[in-house]
Parts: C-alpha cells; sequence; structure tokens
C-alpha cells in the first residue's frame, strides 16, 4: 500500500511540475529571442547570467520575474515610462531588455548588451 501511495504521490508531482511550470502558473511561459538585437559582446559570466535566465523560461516555463531570481542579483525592473519593457543586470554594465506578455505569458527578448 506505501508504494502504491508513493507512487501515485510521484507522478502526481511529475504532472504538476510539468502543467503548472516552475512558479506554479497555469501554464508555462514561452521564450522569443527572434528579433533580439546584440550589441557588444557577452563575457563568459555575462553569457552565463542570460543563459540561467533564459533556460528558467525556455525549459521550465518560470515567468520572468522568478527566472530573474535564478539567475541571481540581476535587479529586475520595468523601463520608466513603458507598458510591459524590462530589464536584467547581466554585469555593473550589460543589461538585457525585454518585453513581457502578461495575457500570452510571452518574452519577447529586445536587447542584449550595453546599458539601458
Amino acid at each position: 500500500m506505501k508504494e502504491k501511495f508513493l507512487l501515485l504521490l510521484v507522478l502526481f508531482l511529475v504532472w504538476s511540475s510539468t502543467f503548472f511550470g516552475f512558479s506554479g502558473e497555469a501554464f508555462a511561459w514561452t521564450f522569443d529571442k527572434s528579433r533580439m538585437e546584440f550589441v557588444g559582446q557577452l563575457t563568459n559570466a555575462e553569457q552565463n547570467r542570460f543563459d540561467i535566465f533564459q533556460n528558467e523560461i525556455q525549459n521550465d516555463g518560470a515567468n520572468p520575474r522568478d527566472a530573474a531570481q535564478m539567475a541571481g542579483d540581476t535587479n529586475y525592473r520595468k523601463l520608466q515610462g513603458t507598458q510591459n519593457q524590462f530589464e536584467i543586470r547581466l554585469s555593473q554594465a550589460t543589461r538585457a531588455t525585454f518585453f513581457v506578455d502578461d495575457a500570452n505569458q510571452v518574452v519577447t527578448m529586445s536587447q542584449i548588451g550595453g546599458h539601458t
């Protein structure tokens, strides 16, 4: 009986993590970088931080705020004077900017590199 309960529990946890994604939201977030502009070249540390952010969304379906937290000290923030444009800090001098579509749960990358 105990084995059956554990099996059901494991199946439920696998199903719920797939259905609800990392952040507990009903549908997983998606990541679009098809129109991303590159400004300069990233250092290894900057690239690593961006990869964590991107993979949390793309692979785990995390919302962008949670993905930014997983990437470390990114200072996730909404850009002043915009409706849905945000940025994360990849280093002291380098930022990644993106648009957040909450209704469709899509993060669309705008620019990586440089400082906004």
